[in-house]
Parts: structure tokens; sequence; C-alpha cells
């Protein structure tokens, strides 16, 4: 009988460390996603500054030599770096046939992406 106890008692240990490493990893999660949704909301507001849309909306002119190559790059920044963990999602989803919210949102942003400026 202590023999069975101690048994149930081991695989509690395990089932509650697994429950904790996942745990873990889901705030390691969500920490990233905090990190990325932060850096991408500041770089947002120079792109939206250096839009033609904007700046028409709010009428001014801040057109300058190479500003739309920082449009593009800061764009370019916030695409890659903010959409990365949906992109890989979207990539994990189609090799293994099982679409799903990461596929969605990978396509989503992925055709969204305009390039006329």
């Amino acid at each position: 009988m202590k023999d069975q106890s101690k048994m149930d008692h081991n695989k509690m240990k395990h089932a509650d460390n697994g429950d904790m490493q996942g745990q873990s990893h889901h705030a390691m999660i969500i920490a990233d996603f905090k990190k990325r949704f932060y850096v991408v909301l500041v770089l947002t507001v120079p792109i939206l500054l250096l839009s033609a849309v904007v700046q028409h909306l709010i009428g001014v002119r801040w057109q300058f030599n190479g500003s739309s190559f920082i449009l593009f790059s800061l764009s370019s920044v916030v695409f890659i770096y903010g959409g990365w963990p949906f992109l890989t999602g979207l990539v994990s989803e189609v090799k293994t046939r099982n679409p799903g919210m990461m596929f969605l949102i990978g396509f989503a942003i992925t055709v969204a992406c305009d390039l006329k400026t």
C-alpha cells in the first residue's frame, strides 16, 4: 500500500512540474508579445507621421529626401518583428496541414501589405 502511495505522489509531482513548466512557457510567450507590442507601438508613430494619408488628414506636408525609404524601412521592421510569431505559426500550420488561428493572422498580415505609397 505504501508503494502505491509513493507512486501516486510521484505522478502528482511530475504532473505539477509539467504544469509549472507550461505556465512558465506561457508567461514567456506573453512577455514576448508585450515586448513586441510596445516596440511596434513606438515604431508606428513615425510611420503614421510619414504617411501621406495622415499628413493629408492633418494638413501638413513633411516629405523630404529619403522619407519614403525611412517609411518603407520602419514598416518592414514592424511587419517582420511584430508579425514574426504569426508568420512562423503560419508556416508551422501549413507544414502540419492543420490551419488555425496563427495561419489566419499570418495570412491576413501578409496579404494586407500594400506596397503603394
